[in-house]
């Protein structure tokens, strides 16, 4: 028999939210993102097999390289997403949402939603029309992981 969790209303979330620095998408849980293999002082990329035999000429002469995330404020906004698809992480199930206009993010960034959030919004608003929904969101915090949970239709 399925839980039945009640709506309850939760602070905002005040801290930071970790984005991808290269692709812009939200990131669930932070973590650097890794960039590859690249000649040490350059911009220019290994694109050698690091096990292959040519392993031994480039050792010492390149890196691994990664970016932190890019850390956003929390805030409030409105937009319309699209559900895309559904993962999870170590701790955490999600949703996985993509923006089709919403204000402050390109089209086509994507965000997650904690699957309890999405159904707490889904009981309080109307059906999603071909599974795409808008109303106004904020970003919230469970556990070590990142979300994005409606606060109004």
């Amino acid at each position: 028999m399925a839980s039945k969790r009640s709506i309850k209303t939760r602070k905002i979330y005040d801290g930071p939210i970790p984005f991808n620095p290269v692709t812009g998408n939200m990131q669930a849980y932070p973590s650097n993102v890794p960039l590859g293999w690249f000649f040490k002082g350059t911009d220019d990329k290994y694109n050698g097999n690091h096990w292959g035999p040519d392993w031994a000429a480039v050792s010492g002469k390149v890196e691994f390289r990664n970016y932190e995330p890019r850390w956003d404020e929390n805030r409030v906004f409105r937009g319309r997403m699209k559900l895309t698809g559904y993962g999870r992480g170590r701790s955490s199930a999600v949703f996985l949402v993509t923006a089709i206009d919403v204000e402050g993010y390109a089209p086509g960034t994507e965000f997650t939603m904690f699957i309890s959030d999405f159904t707490e919004m889904v009981m309080k608003t109307p059906s999603p029309v071909a599974g795409e929904f808008e109303g106004t969101f904020t970003f919230c915090k469970q556990g070590s992981n990142y979300g994005m949970r409606s606060i109004q239709p």
